[in-house]
Protein backbone atom coordinates (compact mmCIF):
# COMPACT_ATOMS: atom_id res chain seq x y z
CA UNK A 1 0.00 0.00 0.00
CA UNK A 2 2.99 2.65 1.08
CA UNK A 3 6.68 2.97 1.05
CA UNK A 4 8.87 5.13 3.02
CA UNK A 5 12.30 5.29 3.34
CA UNK A 6 13.27 6.64 7.02
CA UNK A 7 16.61 8.67 7.71
CA UNK A 8 17.52 8.33 11.10
CA UNK A 9 20.13 10.85 12.38
CA UNK A 10 22.77 12.38 9.85
CA UNK A 11 23.64 16.15 9.15
CA UNK A 12 21.19 17.16 6.32
CA UNK A 13 20.78 13.47 4.82
CA UNK A 14 24.40 12.74 5.20
CA UNK A 15 25.98 10.09 7.34
CA UNK A 16 22.29 9.03 8.50
CA UNK A 17 20.79 5.51 8.99
CA UNK A 18 18.67 4.83 7.20
CA UNK A 19 15.51 2.44 6.46
CA UNK A 20 12.30 1.30 4.54
CA UNK A 21 8.51 1.22 6.00
CA UNK A 22 6.28 -0.67 4.09
CA UNK A 23 2.35 -0.96 4.73
CA UNK A 24 0.74 -3.94 2.95
CA UNK A 25 -2.52 -5.19 3.16
CA UNK A 26 -2.72 -9.12 3.32
CA UNK A 27 -6.22 -11.70 2.94
CA UNK A 28 -8.28 -12.15 6.10
CA UNK A 29 -9.09 -15.47 3.73
CA UNK A 30 -7.98 -18.62 5.86
CA UNK A 31 -5.57 -19.44 2.69
CA UNK A 32 -1.93 -18.40 3.79
CA UNK A 33 -0.77 -15.31 1.97
CA UNK A 34 1.75 -15.34 -0.71
CA UNK A 35 4.15 -13.68 -1.87
CA UNK A 36 4.15 -14.12 -5.26
CA UNK A 37 6.62 -12.39 -7.82
CA UNK A 38 4.17 -9.31 -9.10
CA UNK A 39 3.43 -8.36 -5.77
CA UNK A 40 7.58 -8.70 -4.84
CA UNK A 41 7.22 -6.46 -7.73
CA UNK A 42 5.34 -3.93 -6.66
CA UNK A 43 6.69 -3.02 -3.34
CA UNK A 44 10.62 -3.41 -5.06
CA UNK A 45 8.56 -0.33 -7.06
CA UNK A 46 7.38 1.07 -4.14
CA UNK A 47 10.77 1.11 -2.33
CA UNK A 48 12.15 2.55 -5.77
CA UNK A 49 9.67 5.53 -6.37
CA UNK A 50 10.36 6.35 -2.35
CA UNK A 51 13.77 6.38 -2.43
CA UNK A 52 13.72 8.61 -5.56
CA UNK A 53 11.19 10.98 -4.47
CA UNK A 54 13.44 11.30 -1.09
CA UNK A 55 16.32 12.08 -3.01
CA UNK A 56 14.46 14.88 -5.16
CA UNK A 57 13.65 16.18 -1.91
CA UNK A 58 16.74 16.30 -0.01
CA UNK A 59 19.56 16.86 -2.24
CA UNK A 60 17.94 18.80 -5.38
CA UNK A 61 21.45 19.97 -6.59
CA UNK A 62 24.14 16.73 -5.63
CA UNK A 63 26.66 18.27 -3.73
CA UNK A 64 30.39 17.37 -5.11
CA UNK A 65 31.98 15.19 -2.73
CA UNK A 66 35.55 16.76 -3.91
CA UNK A 67 37.61 17.92 -0.66
CA UNK A 68 38.66 21.09 -2.82
CA UNK A 69 35.08 21.79 -3.33
CA UNK A 70 33.28 24.83 -1.29
CA UNK A 71 30.43 22.40 -1.03
CA UNK A 72 32.63 20.46 1.25
CA UNK A 73 33.94 23.01 3.21
CA UNK A 74 30.29 23.89 4.28
CA UNK A 75 29.83 20.15 5.43
CA UNK A 76 32.35 20.12 7.29
CA UNK A 77 31.37 23.29 9.28
CA UNK A 78 28.19 22.11 10.05
CA UNK A 79 29.75 19.02 11.44
CA UNK A 80 31.93 20.90 13.92
CA UNK A 81 28.84 23.31 14.70
CA UNK A 82 26.27 21.15 14.92
CA UNK A 83 27.74 17.54 16.41
CA UNK A 84 31.01 18.75 17.84
CA UNK A 85 31.23 18.76 21.55
CA UNK A 86 29.87 22.30 22.52
CA UNK A 87 32.56 23.51 24.99
CA UNK A 88 32.41 26.70 26.31
CA UNK A 89 35.76 28.65 27.15
CA UNK A 90 35.48 27.10 30.94
CA UNK A 91 35.83 23.45 29.18
CA UNK A 92 32.28 22.88 30.49
CA UNK A 93 29.01 21.58 27.94
CA UNK A 94 26.14 23.59 27.65
CA UNK A 95 23.34 21.47 27.09
CA UNK A 96 20.81 24.17 26.17
CA UNK A 97 22.65 25.40 23.46
CA UNK A 98 23.55 22.44 21.82
CA UNK A 99 22.31 21.69 18.46
CA UNK A 100 18.52 20.61 18.96
CA UNK A 101 16.40 19.30 15.93
CA UNK A 102 12.79 20.69 14.96
CA UNK A 103 9.89 18.32 15.39
CA UNK A 104 9.40 15.91 12.21
CA UNK A 105 6.25 16.92 10.13
CA UNK A 106 6.76 14.69 7.35
CA UNK A 107 3.72 12.16 6.46
CA UNK A 108 3.79 9.18 8.45
CA UNK A 109 6.48 10.47 10.86
CA UNK A 110 5.88 9.47 14.41
CA UNK A 111 7.25 11.85 17.51
CA UNK A 112 7.39 10.20 21.01
CA UNK A 113 6.60 13.08 23.60
CA UNK A 114 7.39 11.21 26.85
CA UNK A 115 6.65 12.89 30.10
CA UNK A 116 4.69 12.75 33.38
CA UNK A 117 0.77 14.02 33.83
CA UNK A 118 -0.35 17.35 31.63
CA UNK A 119 3.38 17.73 30.29
CA UNK A 120 3.52 15.64 27.59
CA UNK A 121 -0.56 16.39 26.50
CA UNK A 122 0.83 20.05 26.48
CA UNK A 123 3.99 19.46 24.47
CA UNK A 124 2.02 17.33 21.87
CA UNK A 125 -0.39 19.61 21.42
CA UNK A 126 1.59 22.23 20.83
CA UNK A 127 3.86 20.36 18.64
CA UNK A 128 0.96 19.15 16.48
CA UNK A 129 -0.40 22.65 16.62
CA UNK A 130 2.42 23.95 14.81
CA UNK A 131 2.85 21.48 12.08
CA UNK A 132 -0.11 20.31 11.28
CA UNK A 133 0.01 16.93 12.93
CA UNK A 134 -2.19 14.73 14.42
CA UNK A 135 -2.21 14.14 18.41
CA UNK A 136 -2.24 10.41 20.08
CA UNK A 137 -2.06 9.29 23.22
CA UNK A 138 0.20 5.89 25.07
CA UNK A 139 1.56 5.13 28.71
CA UNK A 140 -0.63 6.54 31.73
CA UNK A 141 -2.85 8.37 29.92
CA UNK A 142 -6.49 8.02 30.87
CA UNK A 143 -9.43 9.74 29.86
CA UNK A 144 -7.99 11.10 26.75
CA UNK A 145 -10.44 10.46 23.76
CA UNK A 146 -8.25 9.89 20.37
CA UNK A 147 -6.09 6.91 19.02
CA UNK A 148 -3.68 5.18 21.92
CA UNK A 149 -0.79 4.12 20.63
CA UNK A 150 1.00 0.86 22.61
CA UNK A 151 2.86 -1.21 20.86
CA UNK A 152 4.50 -1.67 17.37
CA UNK A 153 1.41 -2.34 15.65
CA UNK A 154 -0.61 0.21 16.88
CA UNK A 155 2.15 2.49 15.68
CA UNK A 156 3.02 1.13 12.25
CA UNK A 157 -1.21 2.14 11.82
CA UNK A 158 -0.92 5.64 12.93
CA UNK A 159 2.01 6.05 10.28
CA UNK A 160 0.24 4.40 8.15
CA UNK A 161 -3.05 6.83 8.30
CA UNK A 162 -0.27 9.68 8.65
CA UNK A 163 1.13 9.13 5.35
CA UNK A 164 -2.23 8.47 3.45
CA UNK A 165 -4.10 11.81 5.00
CA UNK A 166 0.02 13.79 4.50
CA UNK A 167 0.50 14.46 8.45
CA UNK A 168 2.96 13.25 10.89
CA UNK A 169 2.00 12.10 14.60
CA UNK A 170 2.80 13.27 17.95
CA UNK A 171 2.35 10.63 20.52
CA UNK A 172 1.86 12.20 23.88
CA UNK A 173 3.66 9.33 26.37
CA UNK A 174 2.76 9.69 30.17
CA UNK A 175 4.78 7.86 33.17
CA UNK A 176 2.60 6.61 35.74
CA UNK A 177 4.53 8.84 37.90
CA UNK A 178 8.34 9.96 38.92
CA UNK A 179 8.57 6.67 41.20
CA UNK A 180 10.09 4.29 37.99
CA UNK A 181 8.72 1.09 39.73
CA UNK A 182 6.00 -1.22 39.49
CA UNK A 183 3.47 -3.16 37.34
CA UNK A 184 2.60 -0.10 36.10
CA UNK A 185 5.77 1.46 35.17
CA UNK A 186 7.01 -2.12 33.36
CA UNK A 187 3.87 -2.25 31.15
CA UNK A 188 4.91 1.68 29.96
CA UNK A 189 9.05 0.26 29.20
CA UNK A 190 7.65 -2.67 27.57
CA UNK A 191 5.68 -0.23 25.35
CA UNK A 192 8.38 2.30 24.95
CA UNK A 193 10.62 -0.39 23.78
CA UNK A 194 8.07 -1.69 20.95
CA UNK A 195 7.05 1.58 19.31
CA UNK A 196 9.72 2.55 17.42
CA UNK A 197 9.18 6.21 17.00
CA UNK A 198 11.66 8.61 14.66
CA UNK A 199 12.21 11.09 17.26
CA UNK A 200 11.63 11.08 20.78
CA UNK A 201 11.28 14.14 23.49
CA UNK A 202 11.15 14.32 27.23
CA UNK A 203 8.63 17.00 28.36
CA UNK A 204 9.72 18.42 31.12
CA UNK A 205 8.41 20.82 33.60
CA UNK A 206 11.18 23.32 35.49
CA UNK A 207 9.39 24.38 37.72
CA UNK A 208 9.98 20.53 39.25
CA UNK A 209 12.85 19.43 41.82
CA UNK A 210 15.65 18.66 39.59
CA UNK A 211 16.81 15.48 41.39
CA UNK A 212 13.04 14.32 40.61
CA UNK A 213 13.59 15.47 36.96
CA UNK A 214 16.89 13.83 36.37
CA UNK A 215 15.81 10.46 38.69
CA UNK A 216 12.83 9.45 35.58
CA UNK A 217 14.46 10.74 32.61
CA UNK A 218 17.84 8.97 33.65
CA UNK A 219 14.97 5.86 33.20
CA UNK A 220 13.21 6.89 30.28
CA UNK A 221 16.91 7.31 28.55
CA UNK A 222 17.94 3.67 29.58
CA UNK A 223 15.09 2.41 27.57
CA UNK A 224 14.65 4.48 24.61
CA UNK A 225 17.10 7.00 22.46
CA UNK A 226 16.20 10.50 23.62
CA UNK A 227 16.83 13.09 20.80
CA UNK A 228 15.69 16.85 22.80
CA UNK A 229 14.02 18.16 25.14
CA UNK A 230 10.50 20.02 25.83
CA UNK A 231 10.37 22.77 28.80
CA UNK A 232 7.24 23.45 30.33
CA UNK A 233 6.58 26.01 32.98
CA UNK A 234 9.97 28.33 32.73
CA UNK A 235 7.48 31.09 33.68
CA UNK A 236 6.59 29.71 36.75
CA UNK A 237 9.63 29.07 38.32
CA UNK A 238 12.76 30.79 39.74
CA UNK A 239 14.91 28.33 37.89
CA UNK A 240 13.60 28.24 34.66
CA UNK A 241 17.13 26.97 33.28
CA UNK A 242 17.56 23.82 35.57
CA UNK A 243 16.40 21.53 32.27
CA UNK A 244 20.28 22.59 31.29
CA UNK A 245 21.34 20.15 33.88
CA UNK A 246 20.18 16.87 31.71
CA UNK A 247 22.86 17.39 29.63
CA UNK A 248 20.32 17.37 26.45
CA UNK A 249 19.50 19.55 23.88
CA UNK A 250 16.18 21.75 25.03
CA UNK A 251 14.49 22.35 21.23
CA UNK A 252 10.70 23.18 22.75
CA UNK A 253 9.81 25.57 24.97
CA UNK A 254 6.73 26.54 26.71
CA UNK A 255 4.89 26.02 23.34
CA UNK A 256 7.01 26.60 20.80
CA UNK A 257 10.87 26.75 19.76
CA UNK A 258 13.49 28.95 21.73
CA UNK A 259 13.80 31.70 21.08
Amino acid sequence: MAAERVVVGGIHGFFGKQRYEVTVEVSDGTGEPRMDLPRRIGIAALLDDADAAESRANTPNPPSVSTRSGDFAELMDRLVYEVGPGEEEDGEQDGQEAFAPAPRSGPGDLVLIVGIGASALRVARSMAALTGGAVAYGGAARGETGERVADRRTALALRARGVNSGHSAFVAFILPGIAVEGPEYEECVRALRGIGPDQTWLAVDAGCKPEDTVHWTRAVRSVVEVDAVAVEGTSLTLTPTSPAELELPIGWVDGGPPR
